[in-house]
C-alpha cells in the first residue's frame, strides 16, 4: 500500500498486514489495529488518536509527528520505531516492547519503564510525568516530591506511603475524590474545586 492523506477513521484493520505501507498523514482516528503488522510502516504525520493498537507490531515503524493521544498500545512492539516529537498523552504503554534503537524522548522512556517495571521505592522527585497513563502501577514508597503529574490518568495504582509534597495532581483522572483529598492533606497540589471550603487558604 502506497498512499498518503487517506481517510480511514474507525477502519477495522485487526490482524491486517500493513508492513512497509506508506500511510503518510493518514487519518486513522479510532481505527482498530489490534494485532496488526505495521513493520517498517511509514505513518509520519498520521492521526491515530484513540486508535486501538494492542499487541500491534510497530517495529521499525516511522511515527514521526504522529498524533497518538488516547491510543491503547498495550503489548505493542515498538523496537526500532521512530517516535521522535510524539506526545504520548493518555497513551497506555503497559507491556510495550522497546530497545536501544527505539527513538523516544527521555520523558516517555521513563514513563514506559514505570508502567512495565513499577515504581516501588523509586525517586521520581521533580520529574515531569504529566499527561501519562498509569494502569496498575505500584508507586508504594516512591518519592514523588514536586513531580508534575498534571493531566495524568491513574487506574488501579498503589500510592501507599508515597511522598507527594508539592506534587501536582491537577487535572488527573481516575483518582477518587477521597484519594485526592488524602493527597492534598499530604501536601500535594490538587484541583481546587475538590477541596472543601474549610481546607482552602484565603
Amino acid at each position: 500500500m502506497c498512499s498518503s492523506d487517506l481517510y480511514l477513521s474507525e477502519a477495522n484493520f485487526t490482524r491486517a498486514d500493513l508492513s512497509e505501507a506508506q500511510l503518510l498523514n493518514a487519518y486513522l482516528k479510532e481505527a482498530n489495529l489490534t494485532h496488526a503488522q505495521l513493520v517498517n510502516t511509514n505513518l509520519k504525520g498520521a492521526n491515530l488518536s484513540n486508535a486501538k493498537l494492542q499487541n500491534a507490531n510497530l517495529s521499525g515503524a516511522n511515527l514521526l509527528n504522529t498524533v497518538l493521544t488516547g491510543v491503547n498500545l498495550t503489548g505493542a512492539d515498538l523496537r526500532g520505531a521512530n517516535l521522535t516529537d510524539v506526545e504520548l498523552c493518555q497513551v497506555n504503554l503497559n507491556g510495550t516492547q522497546i530497545d536501544e534503537s527505539t527513538q523516544l524522548s527521555q520523558k516517555w522512556l521513563l514513563v514506559q519503564k514505570i508502567v512495565t517495571q513499577g515504581a516501588k521505592g523509586w525517586d521520581l522527585s521533580h520529574v515531569d510525568l504529566s499527561c501519562a497513563s498509569f494502569v496498575s502501577v505500584d508507586f508504594t514508597d516512591a518519592d514523588l516530591t514536586g513531580a508534575n503529574l498534571t493531566g495524568t490518568h491513574f487506574s488501579s495504582v498503589d500510592l501507599s506511603n508515597a511522598k507527594v509534597k508539592d506534587a501536582s495532581f491537577i487535572g488527573c483522572t481516575g483518582l477518587s475524590k477521597s484519594t485526592k483529598l488524602a493527597l492534598k492533606e499530604q501536601g500535594a497540589i490538587v484541583d481546587d474545586e475538590l477541596i472543601p471550603a474549610e481546607m482552602k487558604v484565603n
